[in-house]
């Protein structure tokens, strides 16, 4: 890759994305609540419009309307939000409404879903959150409902001392993976370093690495493994976001990055999403073109669709979504050299598209391609917001939204993705052609299987 066309190719993606929105005038007011039950209303009424996933959940929809009148006589008997009770008596009011929350949207299959509330009371307010995929990941665990919702109610301290194997599936990320495995403190790293030579089993000589802080930090760390094997792992897809102020520190790691995959004499390539929690989809069109061969112009690694109207599952049509290489862009990616991907319970979003973008180019194209690791987290909508209008719901019929002055944020997507082949993996994940347990005793004393088992595989094959 010419370093001078990556800058062109960031700054057509973002205008391309950003130019492709379509404005829908819509409002919805709604008057602050001052109940529970009024409170529930408007939530029962903004899930209806905003949630993207009926199609997954409560029957297609259809038993939404059973849920609230299951729920409203509940929140109703709660009362006031606010009226003056004791601190004990108010948390414990608090806390049943958040039970009843917990109740309500554990069950949802959007991985992306998270919802934080408070419950007004001044100073002292008691403040709430919840996903249903922290809930999953608690149960592949083997906890309790009873005991997932108790540790909601924790803080991180006690919940990180009752359920440490929770917080060690966190560890695995690209800067830990740096450190354990490879021997390399990316902290140490301000910007941009090429040439970080490491110590561990699996060292290089040339490892370059990318550590920018700020409001959207990422890591990253790209070298040439033993046996002539290729590496790639980044924390998340936060290269457009940061061009503006870090340009030239993302050409020299990307432009890295693209050499590794095409050194003369390479026998494989492995691309590191775990613990990639995804970040700008822009990021999809200046990374896995560097794969394609010269005659490829694009791949098709989904389709997506979204509302089109406030009804639940009134959607649009399913388009392709494409990953295109930009015209003037060159790439000679030998596909003859076989490709590991590997991910885990953390990899989500963007790390979820690039390898069903992979699965593609395995299935559709020709390449050698094989996944590893665990089910990755399965949040694979596209989530947008416009600070401008402070509610993506103006925008597109759905997605981010808040009930002020309780519920600080409803995050959900406002577009629907399932895999090119037609396979829908939110809240279920992509499920590996190879599971490899994951041994956090091993991996921090810098044994990792399931590098291990991509090396092994692309050494053998």
């Amino acid at each position: 890759m010419k370093k001078a066309g990556i800058m062109l190719v960031i700054l057509f993606v973002v205008l391309s994305f950003f130019s492709c929105r379509n404005e829908v005038d819509l409002e919805r007011n709604f008057p602050i609540p001052s109940t529970w039950g009024e409170l529930f209303d408007i939530f029962h009424s903004k899930m209806s419009t905003n949630y993207l996933f009926w199609s997954l959940d409560y029957n297609e929809g259809r038993d939404w309307d059973s849920v609230y009148g299951e729920y409203k006589p509940l929140f109703d008997e709660l009362g006031a939000i606010e009226e003056g009770r004791t601190e004990d008596a108010q948390k414990a009011n608090s806390d049943k409404a958040f039970e009843y929350f917990f109740d309500i949207l554990k069950v949802l299959h959007d991985g992306h879903f998270a919802i934080s509330f408070n419950d007004g009371n001044g100073a002292e307010a008691n403040h709430y959150s919840f996903s249903p995929s922290t809930y999953r990941i608690l149960k592949s665990l083997g906890v309790s409902d009873e005991d997932v919702f108790e540790a909601f109610l924790m803080t991180r301290e006690e919940r990180e001392e009752k359920y440490p194997g929770y917080y060690n599936l966190q560890e695995e990320n690209t800067a830990n993976i740096a450190k354990y495995v490879f021997d390399v403190d990316i902290s140490k790293v301000n910007g941009y370093q090429s040439g970080i030579n490491g110590t561990g089993t699996y060292s290089s000589s040339t490892f370059s690495v990318l550590n920018i802080d700020g409001s959207s930090p990422v890591v990253g760390i790209t070298g040439i493994l033993p046996n002539d094997i290729a590496y790639l792992s980044f924390s998340g897809f936060e290269f457009v976001t940061n061009v503006g102020t870090q340009g030239e520190a993302i050409e020299n790691f990307l432009t890295d990055f693209s050499d590794n995959i095409t050194t003369a004499g390479i026998q494989g390539v492995i691309v590191d999403l775990r613990g990639n929690g995804g970040g700008a989809t822009a990021d999809l069109k200046i990374l896995w073109p560097e794969f394609f061969t010269d005659d490829m112009d694009s791949v098709h690694a989904a389709d997506t669709r979204r509302k089109k109207s406030e009804g639940r599952t009134d959607y649009t049509a399913w388009v392709p979504f494409e990953i295109c290489k930009d015209g003037d862009r060159t790439s000679n990616y030998d596909n003859r050299v076989p490709i590991a991907v590997l991910i885990n319970e953390n990899s989500c979003s963007c790390a979820e598209m690039s390898t069903m973008l992979f699965k593609a180019l395995g299935n559709e194209h020709g390449y050698t391609v094989r996944v590893f690791g665990t089910n990755s987290m399965g949040g694979t909508g596209m989530l947008y917001y416009d600070d401008r209008k402070e509610q993506s719901e103006i925008n597109f019929n759905g997605g981010i939204t808040k009930i002020e002055p309780y519920v600080d944020l409803i995050y959900t997507p406002f577009c629907q993705l399932r895999a090119y082949d037609g396979v829908i993996y939110e809240g279920v994940g992509i499920t590996p052609d190879e599971i490899v347990p994951f041994n956090y005793d091993n991996f921090t004393k810098g044994t990792d299987a399931r590098l291990d088992a991509a090396i092994k595989w692309l050494t053998t094959i």
